[in-house]
């Protein structure tokens, strides 16, 4: 035998509203009643265009001070690119070119000395000159490379000290190439070649020298 059973069917409880009594589901009253209400919406479009104008008021600052530095960056160029130098290019030329006649002008001399000791007699009292004329040449090797150096670094960095150095030194210069010219036992006509063109190396130096030293202390005085 089968039992007869008896199922009791339960009702769901249906979802209940508190406006007017409705018993349709959807969201939740809160936020069912925000969105449908107009002061919401104008709340949230006031908030959307005040972030908006927020937004806008950084981006207009930002470009605002991108244009005030542009000016104050285009201001520096122009002043380092069209900056005057105050140092003489000419007074640079000349001693570069007169550092490789140095060289040469040693090289020369003391060849010249060679082909003196053995073809030329000296005194028997100026035996020794001979080795004081080449010791004295070698000094003048160091110290024309000394002046260079500081005529160069006075023109550069535009110090008039250094300039001021290299044309008290170029007179000791000068004094070696009149010395070889006609003060020394024995001068041979290239010797007065190259020592003529020595002097007159130095006095291009020396005048153009002067020119760079009194336009570069004319502007260390604020002339």
């Amino acid at each position: 035998m089968i039992d007869n059973v008896e199922h009791d069917e339960m009702e769901l409880p249906k979802p209940s509203s508190n406006r007017g009594g409705s018993s349709k589901g959807g969201l939740p009253p809160t936020s069912k009643d925000k969105l449908l209400n107009p002061r919401f919406k104008l709340k949230r479009e006031r908030r959307e265009k005040e972030m908006e104008e927020r937004e806008k008021k950084k981006e207009d600052q930002i470009y605002s001070k991108n244009n005030e530095d542009k000016p104050k960056e285009e201001d520096q160029k122009v002043q380092i690119v069209y900056m005057k130098p105050n140092g003489s290019h000419i007074f640079q030329i000349l001693m570069e070119f007169h550092q490789v006649y140095s060289i040469l002008y040693f090289i020369i001399e003391i060849l010249i000395f060679i082909y003196k000791a053995f073809n030329f007699v000296y005194p028997d009292k100026n035996n020794h000159i001979i080795v004081l004329e080449i010791i004295a040449l070698v000094f003048y090797l160091f110290i024309q490379f000394g002046r260079f150096y500081f005529g160069s670094l006075g023109n550069r960095a535009e110090a008039s000290t250094f300039v001021l150095m290299c044309i008290i030194f170029s007179f000791g210069i000068v004094y070696s190439y009149v010395h070889y010219l006609c003060l020394q036992t024995y001068v041979l006509r290239i010797e007065i070649i190259t020592n003529s063109v020595g002097i007159g190396l130095w006095g291009f130096e020396v005048i153009f020298g002067i020119l760079a030293f009194l336009g570069i202390s004319g502007k260390e005085s604020g002339i």
